[in-house]
């Protein structure tokens, strides 16, 4: 645990905040015991933040264990319900993805009222596997098949070479409880699905196969930063001052290639979108078309082209 504590300085400013994800599982507690040892030699202000999802009868149960838990510790706890968010997610039909939008806006909103704060959540690496799995079921890129990353934007995720053994280890010798979400059982979820079938089986076929993956992935991910920054070098060779795409040089590109730079395009452009296969295509067509001049509203996105030259905006 020394060397996990040592890695965690690094991902830490000094004088900043530390927003945890604090579920009451195993998991975000041994997340939370570790950054309280941290807090001892590394200077900066720690806060649990818990959102109830008040989905299922046991929630309050939930938030009661956490908020006694950082009563005794002592560490500022914050928890709200979902219906105090002033937050309306988008319908996506999956109960798992809106619980994931609430919980990024609720605490998204701590980070900025913290500010300099990053949010920490205890993804570990079981939950690296499901998720990949759970995408691939669900179809997805090279990027989607790279998993949980150990920083993006906002967010932290220290514990992914860590396995849940590792984790209910620590917690049973150490001897601190946690609070057990009955819904972590439940077949309605298609990540516990996986959890409960899939990975067993993975498992009895090659008790290699956590060992393998963590190699797999690696490799994807090599594969994945490479492609990243040829997109990144290709795009500055498209892009003009005034971010104008040249659409002569893009329509040369290989159609994948053309994929990537149309998404960092989208991405640097700032313009909101919700990214789909159907969304891309679109957008591709419409550039290739002969009309040389014309526009395409898709949403809030703006395409126009002009004289060899493409223009995105958002309204």
């Amino acid at each position: 645990m020394q060397i996990l504590q040592t890695k965690f300085k690094a991902l830490i400013p000094t004088e900043s905040t530390v927003i945890l994800g604090l579920s009451g599982g195993p998991d975000s507690v041994f997340l939370l015991h570790l950054l309280i040892i941290l807090q001892k030699s590394h200077n900066f202000q720690l806060i649990a933040a818990h959102l109830d999802h008040e989905w299922h009868s046991e929630s309050d149960q939930a938030r009661e264990f956490c908020t006694q838990l950082c009563a005794n510790l002592p560490v500022t706890f914050i928890s709200q319900t979902i219906s105090q968010l002033n937050f309306t997610p988008k319908q996506t039909g999956s109960q798992e993805d809106l619980g994931r939008q609430y919980r990024r806006y609720f605490f998204e909103q701590l980070a900025v009222e913290h500010t300099p704060a990053k949010i920490w959540l205890a993804h570990h690496l079981d939950d690296q596997i499901e998720t990949f799995i759970l995408r691939l079921a669900r179809g997805t890129s090279l990027t989607g098949l790279t998993g949980i990353k150990t920083q993006t934007g906002l967010y932290i995720h220290p514990l992914l070479q860590l396995t849940k053994l590792d984790i209910l280890n620590y917690l049973e010798i150490n001897k601190i409880n946690y609070f057990t979400d009955p819904t972590n059982s439940s077949l309605d979820y298609l990540r516990n699905k996986i959890r409960q079938t899939v990975l067993p089986a993975l498992y009895q076929a090659d008790p290699r196969f956590q060992q393998n993956f963590k190699r797999s992935l690696t490799k994807l991910q090599a594969s994945e930063q490479f492609l990243a920054s040829y997109t990144s070098k290709i795009y500055q060779q498209l892009i003009t001052p005034e971010y104008l795409l040249d659409l002569i040089k893009f329509k040369t590109l290989e159609n994948y290639l053309q994929n990537r730079v149309l998404l960092h395009w989208l991405c640097q452009s700032g313009v909101k979108f919700t990214l789909t296969e159907k969304f891309l295509a679109e957008i591709l067509r419409f550039l290739q078309h002969p009309n040389a001049t014309s526009s395409h509203q898709l949403g809030t996105c703006l395409i126009s082209k002009k004289a060899g030259f493409a223009q995105i905006s958002g309204n």
